[in-house]
């Protein structure tokens, strides 16, 4: 397979579909990638918000905790995302490592984020919310480490860039 093309499991499972996605990514100048990943984020956000709503009355006191906890987590998945794209750098943590490509990797990590959301919020919360409550926010505090230290490396890799291309290499 040639290095400039990226595999999809979209491509197998329907070619017509596949052919609407290029189209469109070529008509709005991004690539294949660029486009599904702008889908994801907002197929995402939109999750999000189905979970909050969803939220049972007992639990309205996790909403914010969920609100937080999710927004952490994408801020640390869209660093990782960019990473995969602009640098030679990966995933380091071994629950996602495995996985490649950004598609199935935001796919994965979002399932598993779903998981440990909805175990909290649904079976912890029940007898104990104030615990559901701290484990969403230290989660949330994790993921937001995360995320801020992919910034300041994004931040050096956009240096070292720069100082590439004024060097002229």
């Amino acid at each position: 397979m040639a290095q400039t093309e990226t595999t999809y499991l979209l491509r197998g499972i329907d070619p017509a579909l596949w052919r609407r996605v290029k189209t469109k990514a070529a008509s709005e100048g991004v690539s294949v990638k660029a486009l599904l990943l702008n889908y994801l984020t907002k197929w995402a956000g939109a999750a999000v918000l189905v979970m909050l709503t969803a939220t049972p009355a007992g639990a309205q006191s996790l909403k914010i905790p969920a609100v937080v906890f999710g927004a952490a987590g994408a801020a640390d998945m869209a660093t990782t995302v960019w990473f995969m794209n602009n640098s030679n750098l990966r995933e380091a943590n071994p629950l996602v490592s495995w996985i490649k490509e950004p598609v199935p990797m935001v796919l994965f990590g979002a399932a598993v984020e779903t998981t440990i959301a909805t175990l909290l919020t649904r079976k912890l919360a029940k007898r104990h919310p104030k615990w559901a409550a701290a484990g969403l926010y230290i989660a949330a505090g994790v993921h937001a480490g995360f995320a801020i230290r992919n910034a300041r490396h994004m931040q050096i890799v956009n240096a070292m860039k720069a100082n590439t291309n004024l060097m002229g290499r």
